[in-house]
């Protein structure tokens, strides 16, 4: 049996995590093969999900307890210990970690990048920007760089990413975010949520490139045009905790009307209670939360970035990024219909997700890809 070997930077409760996740327990990902991964960090609570699937999970511990040449140490040797047909990199700490540990570990197995986001290093952490920078100049390229985005394939070849790559859309679990899993009332009981209100509801991690600011200001110009909604937010940061939302959710006093869940257990629950599903993002490459709205039968209002039209279609509203009173426009403009009418445009939307997106047909794709490199082949259309 082959073994593929990823490294991620964190197992936290992020886009690309859920979607390593997503692939590599899915049935059809581990018929004949074995997957180990590697995360760089501490263990998130994705290492748990991964586990309970039967997928063996390593912390290397980089950040906390370990310093660098003693995670760098710890990386090589489970790689070589490991021994695996495939290395697959994912995010660009997880990248740079995949060669580097092909390289020292000799294994001689190709190594893959997948790259799970839009190039915006102006906005990136300096860490992260050198990392990028380093990946961008590293000696020995990797084999193919896979992207979730032909937007971001783009931005990366212009900077100087290696030229083979390949576009494999996210895949969406069209059972787990399914319109039938819509529970206003125990939503908002658990959460503190006003269940005679609109709920208008945006899933993202707290990071400038998410634009939360411009979401607070068109949740504002909402209100004040009289629409009585409610603003959620849930992902990692956006709880009461992250003291620079908190003080811009009081300069545009919204302290009664946003509701910052931070990262939660029941999301396909609450995707699929929604009125508008919603990204205000500045930078995109292929969000997971519009196609989880969408699966979930609420079609969404996105600002036009990545490859955001191509996944919304005519399923849905696209709005120009940074602009916060078309955003508000089109949220009123949903709200403006009746139940009915939602109803039916969230199912079409549904309808796209699972004859296009669903998760079995990018399964197969990653399958073709990992059975072409590791049979030495590039049989695969790249570009």
């Amino acid at each position: 049996m082959r073994s593929i070997l990823h490294i991620i930077t964190g197992l936290g409760p992020g886009g690309a995590e859920g979607m390593l996740a997503r692939l590599i327990t899915h049935p059809e990902a581990q018929a004949g093969l074995r997957h180990h991964v590697m995360a760089l960090g501490p263990r998130g609570p994705v290492a748990d999900l991964l586990e309970s699937h039967g997928v063996p999970v390593t912390a290397i511990g980089y950040g906390s307890h370990r310093g660098a040449l003693s995670s760098l140490t710890r990386l090589v040797q489970q790689t070589r210990r490991l021994a695996p047909d495939l290395v697959q990199g994912w995010m660009y700490h997880g990248n740079l970690a995949a060669s580097v540990a092909g390289t020292l570990a000799s294994t001689r197995s190709p190594v893959v990048w997948n790259v799970r986001q839009s190039l915006e290093i102006q906005r990136e952490k300096p860490a992260t920007a050198r990392v990028i920078r380093t990946c961008q100049r590293y000696p020995w390229p990797p084999r193919v760089v896979v992207y979730n985005s032909h937007t971001a394939a783009g931005q990366h070849a212009e900077f100087g990413f290696p030229l083979m790559d390949v576009v494999i859309a996210n895949g969406f679990d069209v059972e787990r975010f399914s319109p039938g899993r819509s529970d206003r009332s125990k939503v908002a009981s658990r959460h503190g949520l006003d269940p005679s209100r609109p709920w208008i509801g945006y899933v993202a991690r707290f990071h400038p490139l998410k634009d939360h600011r411009t979401f607070l200001r068109a949740a504002r110009r909402l209100l004040d045009q009289g629409v009585a909604a409610q603003f959620i937010l849930a992902g990692e940061g956006t709880d009461p905790g992250n003291e620079l939302l908190g003080r811009w959710i009081r300069e545009f006093e919204l302290q009664r009307e946003v509701r910052g869940l931070g990262s939660i257990s029941d999301i396909a629950r609450l995707t699929a209670s929604l009125d508008v599903g919603t990204s205000a993002s500045a930078s995109e490459a292929f969000p997971n939360a519009i196609g989880e709205s969408m699966a979930a039968g609420v079609a969404p209002v996105a600002t036009d970035v990545g490859d955001v039209a191509e996944l919304v279609g005519d399923c849905g509203w696209i709005v120009p990024a940074g602009d916060a009173e078309a955003l508000s426009d089109r949220w009123g403009g949903v709200l403006a219909l009746t139940p009915e009418e939602r109803k039916r445009e969230g199912l079409r939307a549904r309808e796209r997700i699972c004859r296009r997106f669903e998760l079995a047909v990018v399964v197969r794709r990653y399958r073709r890809l990992w059975a072409d490199l590791m049979s030495g082949g590039l049989r695969y259309e790249v570009g």
